[in-house]
Parts: C-alpha cells; structure tokens; sequence
C-alpha cells in the first residue's frame, strides 16, 4: 500500500499548524492592540507624533540610522538605557517599526531623556567628535555635513547658526546652518522616549499608597461591612451608582463637604429628587435609616462612604449623628435637595476629625 501521499499531507499539517501557531496567531494578537491608557499617568500611549518628528523619521531611516542604533531597552537594558524595558505596546504607532539589531552606537529608545538639547544633537550630526567625552574613545559615526550648509555670515538668523568650537571653525566669514532635514531629524530624536508604565511593564518601585488616617481602622471595616446591605444595591459595590436612576457617591460635594450634616440628613431622614449631583439630575427617592440603623452604625457608614473609592473626608462621630438626630426628631419627610441647601454648616472639621 502507498502511504507517500499520507506522509505528504502528515508534514504539510505539521508544517501549517507550526506557521498557524508560531506566525499567524501572534500577528493576528498584535494586530488587535490598541491605544490604552497609562498606569501612571492614566493617558492614552503611544502618544502621536508630531509633523516636524515624523518627517524626521522619515530622515532617520534614509540615513540608515537603524543600523547602528537599536531601539528597544531589553530587562537587562535597564536603566542604562530607560526606565523599564520596552513591550510591542511601544511600537504601535511606528510603521514601519526601527527597532534595529545592533548596538555600535547607544540605544535611541529613550535619547529624547538624556537632557541633550537641540544644539547638542545638531552640534553631534554635524560632527560627533565635537561633543563626545574626551576620556572616550573616537566616536565611529561619521559626520553628517550634508545635512547642513554654508552660508555667508549674517545671512542666517543669529539662533539658526552652530557655534563651534575653535578647532572645528569656519574660514572667515562663514557659517554653518543646519537643513530642514536636520531639524527634522533631531525633532524625531527629541520626540523618543519610553517611561510610562503599562500593564505588560509596570513600574517595579510603585509609590507607596497614602495612608488615609481620617477614620479609625475599626470604624471603616464597619461601614464597609454594612455598605452593601444597606447602600450597595443602589449605589453600587464601586460608588458609581446607576446611569440615570442612582447617583454616585465618589467625588461629589454631598459625600465629601468639610461639614457632615447634609449627608447625615440625608441618610437619617430620606431625600426625594429631582437632586442635581456632579452635574447630573437624578429623580428618585432614597430611603431613610433613621429607625433602621443605630447612631454608631449610621456614623460608620457614612465615614466608609466619605473614605472609600479615592474619597478621602472627615470621620462622622456616633454624637454627631445623634445631635441632628435630636434636632430633627419632627421630621417625617425625606429632605429635598433646595431644603438641604439653606442648612447652613454646623459641625466643625476639627470636632468630625
């Protein structure tokens, strides 16, 4: 029996699923990245690059700079040549992509960080011995004088003309003026910079998070464990609340005021819409929690909420909520948000804290 034609079709499956595996798949992954934001700076990377640094690439690459120069910081790069090594995310705005395959020259990821201006680059590519470290050797890159032109003196502007050192002077009368082409070139070198952190490359030394000592540990587990039994269910496990039908709790002025006696109304007694929050109008009724919730209990609610999703506010005090429980004994209705604004402040910050 004649199995070639099975052995043939055996490899060629073996052969598709490897390129499938191996090629397609990792091309189909990257080809699916987007723009995402920051974990430090919460914006969205790779940010564009601007007119006068993409025709500078386009300078780059016909010079062959690739070839000298790479531009990816790999784990044991760092931090000689950038803060954190570089990930695919790096590259998504870059077609093509110059990554580069040898070092004879530094690494260009990150040269828009070294502190070099613009002078300096343009002093550099026109000769690169005029600014190395004299306790270095040579530097192999050769001058790059067709990038600039001579020109009679005082036909350029003042600031347009490299001033160079003695030994590298111009005859008499004569100046050298960089090209549109150097400009450009040293804009895309300026414009190379590889420091936020991602998710595939977080920053290994994050800031310590700022311990908020507004409120008592045991105070806050309390609240926070009474959250979701009471609150939750409208406003949500992350504050958020609801689009159109509950409002958030995080960052508004009702939850986060110096003075505590809106929100202590509030909870006590009930409010009814329509009730303007960040902007947003909300019309709904909250339920009171006056004949629910003890004044120990309602004061560690209300300081989780004030403390909890980035707030950051004043403790309330079981007193606290017992004095505007008393001063309010009467009420019966849930407050509106025109009869909480005329409450005028009653409660100092120092006596919340």
């Amino acid at each position: 029996m004649n199995y070639a034609s099975l052995l043939f079709l055996g490899v060629f499956f073996s052969f598709a699923l490897s390129w499938a595996g191996m090629v397609l798949m990792p091309q189909i992954q990257l080809g699916r990245q987007q723009l995402v934001l920051t974990t430090d700076t919460k914006q969205l990377y790779p940010p564009a690059r601007d007119g006068l640094a993409s025709q500078g690439k386009e300078v780059y690459r016909s010079l062959g700079c690739a070839a000298c120069h790479t531009q990816q910081v790999r784990d044991n790069d760092v931090p000689r040549w950038g803060v954190r090594f570089t990930v695919a995310q790096d590259y998504l705005r870059e077609h093509p992509v110059l990554v580069g395959s040898q070092r004879i020259g530094p690494d260009l990821s990150n040269v828009g960080l070294r502190g070099l201006d613009a002078n300096w680059h343009l002093m550099h590519l026109y000769d690169p011995q005029i600014v190395r470290n004299p306790s270095l050797p040579k530097s192999s890159m050769p001058p790059y004088h067709f990038l600039f032109e001579k020109r009679k003196t005082g036909v350029a502007k003042p600031t347009d003309a490299l001033v160079l050192p003695p030994e590298y002077a111009m005859e008499k009368d004569v100046e050298i003026v960089p090209k549109k082409e150097a400009l450009a070139l040293v804009a895309y070198l300026q414009s190379l910079r590889v420091t936020n952190y991602l998710y595939e490359a977080p920053n290994p030394n994050p800031p310590k998070p700022v311990v908020n000592t507004n409120y008592p540990a045991e105070v806050f587990a309390k609240g926070k464990e009474l959250y979701p039994m009471t609150c939750g269910a409208c406003h949500q496990a992350d504050g958020q609340g609801l689009a159109g039908q509950f409002p958030p709790l995080v960052g508004t002025d009702w939850v986060l005021a110096a003075d505590p006696g809106r929100i202590i109304r509030m909870v006590l007694h009930g409010v009814t819409g329509p009730f303007d929050v960040n902007g947003t109008s909300f019309n709904n009724t909250m339920v009171p929690w006056k004949d629910v919730l003890p004044d120990d209990d309602i004061a560690a609610l209300i300081t989780y909420v004030r403390n909890e999703w980035s707030n950051a506010a004043s403790a309330v005090k079981p007193e606290q909520v017992a004095a505007i429980r008393e001063k309010e004994k009467d009420r019966i209705d849930p407050w509106t948000e025109e009869e909480l604004k005329k409450i005028e402040p009653e409660i100092s910050t120092s006596s919340a804290k």
